[in-house]
């Protein structure tokens, strides 16, 4: 039997308490008669923020404990419903916890009568799943699991435009791009288009955005209320981040750092020059040539103009309590 496509159609979470239906598919032949047996188990998050760092754990998920287990006769009517006390939630980036399902098929074969009765199992579903309610009240925004909740969003047209390259290094490409992206502080991926993708390739995407703690919607737009950015002014190829990334990390990253923006560096009309610096801290001191230039605090870009360079090459360092970048320039 091949694979099957399990598709939820409902996700509940009330009073400690979290109910799931799934749609399995009724298509087996007359003579497959058989059961699925379904298996939920908690298996945790890929990536956990300690403190203000965002820390992968790598690409592979061991499942933890069976909290569901169920035999499904094949060919119900009915969806397969799944209930779990006491829930872990999946909080997005902070807490991208996850579900490990695994679905069987059971068919036999033969008789006891006749001494060659054979019972198979075979994996016919393997996928994790986010236990979470989203919902949007007009006027006053996204909830996520009843709490108030900010969609920082990148904008593809479609997903094509994430990655390119052969099948795994296409989903190997989306992967690092989304874990860059969930660094950058981003939580929600916006696909505008759908057409075209398989529901393989959905299922598929949508578990890499609940890996790295991003919500995923697909075949819509942006409204007013989200703070968005496209993603195609965020990398230059093969993928390095530009200063538009570094911008919005600066405003929306919890985690620490500093980028020197090295573009940025010009000549003023008085003969000195400015540069531009991006920072999720709260101060940031410039030096040049290891000499103290100036203190600017705040955060988010910050812009140090009339720096005197008297000859070249010559090293301007940006640091913070936590961090420092250097750029050597040899030339303006």
């Amino acid at each position: 039997m091949l694979p099957i496509n399990v598709e939820i159609v409902k996700m509940e979470v009330e009073n400690g308490r979290a109910e799931m239906e799934l749609a399995l598919p009724a298509c087996l032949e007359a003579k497959e008669k058989g059961s699925f047996e379904l298996y939920l188990w908690e298996a945790g998050a890929l990536s956990v923020r300690q403190g203000t760092q965002m820390q992968f754990s790598g690409n592979s998920m061991v499942s933890l404990h069976p909290v569901f287990c169920s035999i499904y006769p094949a060919g119900e009517d009915d969806n397969c419903a799944i209930k779990i006390a006491q829930p872990h939630l999946w909080e997005g980036t902070d807490k991208p916890y996850l579900y490990h399902l695994e679905i069987y098929w059971v068919s036999s074969s033969g008789s006891v009568e006749s001494g060659n009765k054979r019972i198979t199992r075979e994996l016919v579903c393997d996928r994790f799943i986010a236990i979470r309610t989203v919902n949007y009240i007009p006027g006053k925004g996204y909830f996520l699991n009843g709490h108030s909740f900010l969609p920082r969003c990148i904008y593809y047209d479609r997903i094509s435009n994430i990655s390119s390259g052969g099948e795994q290094i296409f989903w190997e490409g989306i992967m690092q791009k989304l874990r860059i992206l969930a660094q950058m502080g981003a939580n929600t991926l916006i696909l505008g288009s759908g057409e075209g993708m398989s529901a393989e390739e959905r299922i598929s995407l949508q578990k890499y955005c609940d890996r790295v703690g991003m919500l995923l919607r697909i075949g819509e737009g942006y409204s007013k209320s989200d703070d968005c950015v496209a993603g195609v002014l965020l990398f230059e190829s093969p993928g390095l981040p530009t200063d538009v990334y570094y911008r919005y990390r600066s405003m929306w990253s919890k985690e620490p750092f500093v980028y020197i923006s090295a573009k940025s560096l010009h000549r003023q009309a008085d003969g000195r020059y400015a540069l531009t610096v991006y920072t999720s801290c709260k101060k940031v001191t410039l030096m040049v040539n290891d000499k103290v230039f100036g203190v600017c605090e705040g955060t988010g870009e910050l812009i140090f103009p009339d720096i005197s360079l008297k000859g070249f090459p010559v090293n301007i360092t940006a640091r913070t309590e936590e961090h420092s970048m250097t750029v050597r320039c040899y030339r303006i």
